[in-house]
């Protein structure tokens, strides 16, 4: 059973979303590389946030400052 054809109202909605979610991803992991918020902190925001439930753990701990890829 396949997925239904979106409308162009349904798939612009879904594109918006998932832009808004890499916009917070992307905010919280400028905060984490700056000090500014710690992995604790995010961990406790990802509770009310689902796009930040959504972060890599991989991701996140390269963010952290002296750790990268």
């Amino acid at each position: 059973m396949g997925l239904r054809p979106l409308t162009e109202s349904e798939r612009t909605a879904a594109r918006l979303k998932a832009t808004a979610a890499r916009a917070d991803r992307a905010e919280i992991k400028a905060k984490v590389k700056s000090g500014a918020m710690t992995v604790a902190e995010v961990i406790e925001a990802a509770a009310s946030m689902e796009s930040i439930g959504r972060l890599r753990v991989a991701e996140l701990l390269e963010s952290l400052p002296g750790i990268g890829e």
